[in-house]
């Protein structure tokens, strides 16, 4: 009977542990486009290195404390505040939306599987270059983040 009841720290444990697993190529192209191409980024020379680089990076665990050395991220703290960070965004409504901010959420509160976000290292210093929302999210439900550090 006593494998049906788990211990709190393996309760703990379990809710701190998600799937976070490497996007696949059309998922990378998408984000090369929007990240490099459309904001005119110099971070690659081409679609190609990007995916070169990409596919060389190793997944890393990333604590809430770690997170604080990440530049460009938000940092939010709710749902209202990450909802309305996401509503500036060119993507708002028609790919990032309420709805699509909800399913996001139960998607990581239940452990994915979900894409890693993609931290790049520029000499020293790291820089979220996908997957801030994500990332504010796993952390919102208390969850640590697996990313992708591609170096520069």
């Amino acid at each position: 009977m006593q494998e049906y009841f788990k211990s709190f720290d393996q309760q703990i444990l379990e809710a701190s542990q998600m799937k976070w697993i490497t996007p696949n190529k059309k998922t990378l192209k998408r984000e090369y486009q929007v990240e490099c191409v459309l904001k005119n980024s110099t971070y690659f020379k081409s679609e190609e290195e990007f995916l070169g680089k990409v596919t060389k990076a190793k997944l890393v665990s990333i604590t809430k404390k770690d997170d604080s050395k990440i530049a460009n991220r938000s940092h939010t703290k709710d749902f209202d505040e990450l909802h309305d960070l996401i509503s500036n965004y060119a993507s708002y409504p028609e790919y990032r939306n309420e709805k699509s901010l909800r399913i996001l959420y139960k998607l990581v509160n239940d452990g994915g599987p979900c894409d890693a976000p993609i931290v790049l290292k520029i000499g020293k210093k790291l820089k979220v270059f996908s997957g801030n929302t994500r990332m504010d999210i796993a952390f919102q439900v208390g969850r640590n983040v697996e990313v992708l550090i591609v170096e520069v």
